[in-house]
């Protein structure tokens, strides 16, 4: 039997606070890890009363045949209050878009700054952790710009056709 949802459009902090209500069965918070919202759930409600899916290879695989952005997203045990064991969840990237007509000099000094300054933003905000050189390309959904282009050309990763500037 088909069920009906009733959507509420709420900003992380409100979703926790619906959940923990139990106004709200679910929630989307697709924020950085550790995500402030998700520290204040397990907090509350602790690990049995706060669940982030979790994904097996194969189901991981079906959601990438239809939308290849998700990649595999693993949270660590202790990342979370109470959370005693690893989440293997699905991420997609964050992503800067600019627009075509911004300098190709523009865009690469930008991505040149953030990719050779990653010890720094980590400093900044634990979710940067995660961002490397290796993996900047991953479940990138558009073409890169002609600057971002040359910096990851420049550092020698393999671009795919996909991927390449229009």
């Amino acid at each position: 039997m088909d069920k009906e949802f009733k959507l509420e459009y709420l900003d992380y902090n409100q979703s926790v606070e619906a959940m923990m209500d139990k106004r709200v069965g679910a929630a989307n918070i697709p924020a950085g890890v550790p995500a402030s919202s998700i520290t204040q759930l397990y907090a509350q409600l602790g690990e049995k009363g706060a669940v982030v899916l979790d994904f097996t290879d194969e189901q991981l695989g079906k959601i990438r045949a239809k939308y290849p952005i998700w990649t595999r997203y693993v949270i660590k045990k202790g990342t979370y209050p109470g959370q005693t064991k690893d989440i293997n969840t699905i991420g997609q990237p964050n992503i800067l878009v600019v627009r075509k007509d911004l300098s190709e000099e523009t865009v690469y000094l930008v991505t040149k700054t953030v990719f050779e300054n990653l010890q720094f933003l980590s400093n900044i905000h634990p979710a940067t952790k995660e961002l490397s050189l290796k993996e900047a390309l991953d479940g990138l959904p558009v073409p890169l710009h002609p600057g971002a282009y040359k910096y990851f050309k420049e550092k020698g990763l393999s671009i795919p056709k996909e991927l390449m500037p229009r």
